[in-house]
Protein backbone atom coordinates (compact mmCIF):
# COMPACT_ATOMS: atom_id res chain seq x y z
CA UNK A 1 0.00 0.00 0.00
CA UNK A 2 1.52 3.51 -0.90
CA UNK A 3 0.46 7.10 -0.47
CA UNK A 4 -0.27 9.62 -3.33
CA UNK A 5 0.56 12.97 -3.56
CA UNK A 6 -0.89 14.73 -5.89
CA UNK A 7 -1.41 18.30 -6.77
CA UNK A 8 -5.25 19.63 -7.34
CA UNK A 9 -6.51 23.26 -7.67
CA UNK A 10 -8.68 24.64 -5.26
CA UNK A 11 -11.41 24.43 -7.80
CA UNK A 12 -11.22 20.96 -7.84
CA UNK A 13 -11.46 20.49 -4.44
CA UNK A 14 -14.42 22.66 -3.82
CA UNK A 15 -16.33 21.04 -7.04
CA UNK A 16 -15.88 17.65 -5.45
CA UNK A 17 -17.10 18.95 -1.85
CA UNK A 18 -20.05 20.25 -3.26
CA UNK A 19 -21.38 16.86 -5.74
CA UNK A 20 -20.26 14.71 -2.78
CA UNK A 21 -17.22 13.35 -3.97
CA UNK A 22 -15.60 14.16 -1.24
CA UNK A 23 -17.16 13.53 2.39
CA UNK A 24 -16.51 13.75 5.59
CA UNK A 25 -15.75 10.11 7.76
CA UNK A 26 -18.79 9.73 10.29
CA UNK A 27 -16.13 9.88 13.19
CA UNK A 28 -14.91 13.67 12.28
CA UNK A 29 -15.86 16.41 14.43
CA UNK A 30 -17.93 18.73 13.31
CA UNK A 31 -17.52 22.09 11.52
CA UNK A 32 -15.97 24.69 14.37
CA UNK A 33 -14.30 27.81 12.74
CA UNK A 34 -14.01 31.59 14.16
CA UNK A 35 -14.95 33.93 11.59
CA UNK A 36 -11.54 35.90 11.95
CA UNK A 37 -9.76 32.36 10.95
CA UNK A 38 -11.92 32.40 7.99
CA UNK A 39 -11.32 35.75 6.91
CA UNK A 40 -7.67 34.89 7.19
CA UNK A 41 -7.97 32.22 5.05
CA UNK A 42 -9.48 34.38 2.65
CA UNK A 43 -7.12 36.52 2.47
CA UNK A 44 -4.66 33.50 2.19
CA UNK A 45 -6.14 32.14 -1.11
CA UNK A 46 -6.24 36.08 -2.34
CA UNK A 47 -2.65 36.36 -1.81
CA UNK A 48 -2.12 32.77 -4.15
CA UNK A 49 -0.78 31.41 -0.55
CA UNK A 50 -0.57 27.98 0.04
CA UNK A 51 -3.33 26.33 1.68
CA UNK A 52 -1.67 23.27 3.62
CA UNK A 53 -2.31 19.64 2.99
CA UNK A 54 -5.33 18.08 2.60
CA UNK A 55 -5.53 14.32 3.54
CA UNK A 56 -8.23 12.18 1.87
CA UNK A 57 -8.96 8.31 2.10
CA UNK A 58 -10.22 6.49 -0.98
CA UNK A 59 -13.50 4.97 -0.59
CA UNK A 60 -13.90 0.91 -2.08
CA UNK A 61 -12.11 -1.01 0.90
CA UNK A 62 -14.36 -3.26 2.13
CA UNK A 63 -12.61 -3.62 5.18
CA UNK A 64 -12.60 0.37 6.58
CA UNK A 65 -16.22 1.12 6.18
CA UNK A 66 -16.59 4.70 7.86
CA UNK A 67 -20.36 6.40 7.20
CA UNK A 68 -19.44 9.35 4.88
CA UNK A 69 -21.38 12.49 5.81
CA UNK A 70 -21.73 15.75 3.52
CA UNK A 71 -19.14 18.73 4.01
CA UNK A 72 -21.82 21.09 6.52
CA UNK A 73 -23.30 23.60 4.24
CA UNK A 74 -23.80 21.11 1.02
CA UNK A 75 -27.00 19.50 0.29
CA UNK A 76 -26.57 16.24 -1.65
CA UNK A 77 -29.15 13.67 -3.19
CA UNK A 78 -30.29 10.71 -1.26
CA UNK A 79 -27.65 7.87 -1.81
CA UNK A 80 -24.93 10.27 -3.37
CA UNK A 81 -21.43 8.24 -3.25
CA UNK A 82 -18.73 9.42 -1.93
CA UNK A 83 -14.89 9.08 -3.69
CA UNK A 84 -13.18 10.04 -1.10
CA UNK A 85 -13.30 10.82 2.96
CA UNK A 86 -11.94 13.80 4.33
CA UNK A 87 -9.66 13.19 6.87
CA UNK A 88 -7.61 16.74 7.23
CA UNK A 89 -8.63 19.88 5.68
CA UNK A 90 -11.73 19.97 7.00
CA UNK A 91 -12.12 23.57 8.70
CA UNK A 92 -10.33 24.87 5.43
CA UNK A 93 -12.46 22.87 3.10
CA UNK A 94 -16.11 23.89 4.66
CA UNK A 95 -15.03 27.42 4.99
CA UNK A 96 -14.11 27.75 1.46
CA UNK A 97 -16.49 25.52 0.12
CA UNK A 98 -19.69 27.91 2.02
CA UNK A 99 -18.01 31.60 1.50
CA UNK A 100 -18.43 31.96 -2.25
CA UNK A 101 -21.88 29.97 -2.30
CA UNK A 102 -25.15 31.41 -1.74
CA UNK A 103 -25.51 34.61 0.49
CA UNK A 104 -21.41 34.09 1.24
CA UNK A 105 -22.19 33.43 4.79
CA UNK A 106 -20.59 31.15 6.21
CA UNK A 107 -22.62 28.77 9.34
CA UNK A 108 -19.97 28.68 12.23
CA UNK A 109 -19.90 29.47 15.86
CA UNK A 110 -17.34 31.86 18.05
CA UNK A 111 -16.27 31.37 21.61
CA UNK A 112 -19.53 32.18 23.26
CA UNK A 113 -21.36 29.81 20.78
Amino acid sequence: MGFLTPMYELGEYLTWTRSGEIQLPDFQRGYKWEDERIRQLLVTVLRGHPLGAVMLLKTGNTQVRFKPRPIEGVELAPGTEAKFLLLDGQQRLTSLTQAPSGDGAVATKDSRG
